[in-house]
């Protein structure tokens, strides 16, 4: 098709945020942000380097304290190749399996035994790829795992939203299992927002600034 004839303006703020499902459409933004040489805000070659296994490259030795779960990304045509590469040792169970570009946390599958490979043929291994991620239990000694979401503005790490419940695979809908009927869990949250560096601590805090700085964005 012939080129949109864009006025490049001054400033550009990239809206495309997933390097799997749109990475063409990011190798495009790359070409007219640095042909114009426009100033952008979450520049698409950033964003085009932070796919999940990406991030675990580049980040996953970056502080003892900060734990990113190993992970591959594969092209399986059978359940059976998945368990060869847990065979072969090249990651360790139990291991989560999604298909890349997803992101609503209910079409993956949490893989515990290889006694249980043949569930994975609710995926359609047909040429595209999975993600397969070490799962990391982070269970609190109260038995509630917790869910934090920050966002990065300006150089600050901000609240977003913490979830509480005893499912490990956490979403919005969750807040009514537990936390609706619970004050001191809501107050937990509040306390999140109100003061997030006391709430995760000082050392986290700086962890997670430290991380933040370092992907870019």
């Amino acid at each position: 098709p012939k080129p949109a004839q864009i006025n490049p303006g001054d400033f550009a703020f990239n809206f495309i945020s997933d390097p799997d499902q749109n990475s063409k459409a990011l190798d495009d933004a790359i070409d007219f942000v640095e042909e114009n040489q426009i100033n952008c805000l979450n520049h698409p070659a950033i964003i085009k380097r932070l796919t999940r296994d990406a991030l675990y490259q580049q980040f996953g030795n970056m502080d003892d304290r900060l734990e990113i779960p190993k992970t591959l990304r594969v092209t399986p045509r059978y359940d059976s190749d998945i368990r060869e590469i847990v065979e072969a040792g090249e990651i360790s169970l139990p291991i989560i399996v999604r298909p890349a570009g997803g992101h609503d946390g209910k079409n993956m599958f949490l893989l515990e035994s290889l006694d249980d490979i043949r569930e994975l043929q609710c995926f359609a291994f047909d040429g595209r790829d999975y993600f397969l991620i070490e799962y990391k239990d982070y269970k609190g000694a109260d038995g509630f795992y917790r869910k934090y979401r920050m966002m990065w503005i300006g150089g600050k790490a901000y609240p977003r939203h913490l979830i509480i419940d005893r499912e490990w695979n956490i979403h919005g809908t969750n807040r009514e299992n537990y936390m609706i009927d619970d004050n001191e869990l809501r107050k937990e949250e509040i306390a999140f927002y109100e003061d997030t560096e006391s709430a995760l601590g000082a050392n986290n805090y700086a962890l997670l600034n430290k991380f933040f700085t370092d992907t870019g964005l």
